[in-house]
């Protein structure tokens, strides 16, 4: 029986290697950066490629001898949890005899709390401390402060990357972590990424908040077209498959760069493409993309107030300009005022975003299923 071709696209994960398409550009820009002791904030919409590109930046900074210590704080749901899951990121990254762990943290820090160690079942240990409530805080200092004691006493280069921090705002952490760091200078360099741009524009751009213009910003731009051309028909030319450079222009055109539903859609084309792919597959895989998503995108609908939908409506409608003329508003029986609470409450939510004057639904399917659908 003849093995079957592997498919050449993925999505779903985090992509490295060969799945990972380019982004040399940013890379070597943060690179820079990072070298320099820069801090960052590194934003991009969900399903843009953001977490992928940070574990290929770590890689590669790793390569340089750089010491990254990696913490995604979506996971994380109090004080508590953020003091053991930085603790355990920090000794698995800069201890390097695991069972010296003790020691080689006395020769940085005071250590006012105890270490645990837990056998996990896959044979990994994970580290956390133990300390009384009114402790917390002195120890949340005192682990905040580590990485900066490890890199000045071993004049080394360190970064930490804090993934999805715009959840620092429900851990109530934002004064602890601005007020250690911003005394770390260029010996620690600080990545902060996320995807709910309201938030994290609030976080660094509002004056009276702790990190107030504390960062570089890098908003993630979409990999160019340019680039996805040979990246896709590379793919397919390798498995014995050939797509036309118009088709692939078009799946751009409708997935409007997001790496995620460009992968996604590509998978279906080479799953349903016999040797060339066809414009009737293109319209299929479409298809079943905007299918397998509309569950989440029905969730997201229902859950919103009628003028907010109406709001969509209007942006889908007018794709996203002079969304305030007389026509629109007599159109859609709604009043100018009312409009505007929907925008930015939609805004808030990260369902939209404005630029240079124009609204644009975030997610470039679910906007296709909003024109199909209503």
């Amino acid at each position: 029986m003849k093995h079957k071709e592997r498919n050449p696209f993925y999505f779903g994960g985090t992509v490295s290697d060969e799945d990972f398409c380019n982004r040399e550009k940013e890379l070597t820009e943060l690179k820079k950066d990072i070298f320099s002791g820069i801090n960052i904030l590194l934003y991009s919409p969900r399903r843009f490629g953001k977490s992928s590109l940070l574990l290929k930046l770590k890689k590669q900074l790793e390569k340089e001898r750089i010491k990254v210590i990696f913490l995604d704080l979506f996971p994380v749901v109090d004080e508590k949890d953020f003091i053991n899951r930085y603790f355990d990121e920090i000794v698995k990254v800069l201890v390097s005899k695991k069972e010296k762990v003790i020691q080689s943290l006395k020769q940085l820090t005071n250590l006012n709390f105890s270490v645990n160690s837990t056998l996990k079942p896959d044979g990994s240990i994970t580290f956390s401390v133990s300390f009384s409530p009114k402790e917390k805080k002195t120890v949340l200092k005192e682990i905040l402060e580590i990485p900066f004691l490890y890199a000045t006493k071993n004049n080394a280069n360190v970064a930490v990357m804090f993934d999805e921090f715009q959840e620092v705002e429900n851990l109530g952490l934002e004064k602890e972590i601005r007020t250690v760091i911003q005394n770390h200078g260029r010996n620690v360099s600080y990545l902060f990424s996320g995807s709910r741009k309201s938030i994290l524009t609030q976080i660094f751009s509002d004056k009276s908040r702790p990190f107030y213009k504390s960062v570089k910003k890098f908003p993630l731009k979409e990999i160019p077209l340019e680039e996805w051309i040979p990246f896709i028909q590379n793919k397919f030319k390798k498995t014995g498959k050939k797509i036309d450079e118009e088709i692939i222009k078009e799946v751009f055109g409708i997935c409007r760069g997001f790496p995620y539903y460009i992968q996604h859609i590509c998978y279906v084309l080479w799953e349903v493409s016999k040797e060339k792919v066809k414009k009737e597959d293109l319209d299929y895989a479409v298809n079943l993309v905007l299918e397998r998503e509309e569950d989440s995108f029905w969730e997201e609908w229902t859950s919103l107030p009628p003028t907010q939908k109406k709001a969509l409506k209007i942006i889908t409608y007018t794709n996203g300009k002079n969304i305030y003329s007389k026509d629109v508003l007599f159109e859609f029986e709604i009043t100018a005022s009312h409009l505007k609470r929907a925008v930015q409450q939609l805004q808030k939510k990260d369902i939209i975003t404005k630029e240079r004057n124009v609204y644009w639904i975030i997610d470039p399917i679910m906007e296709l299923w909003i024109k199909r659908n209503f």
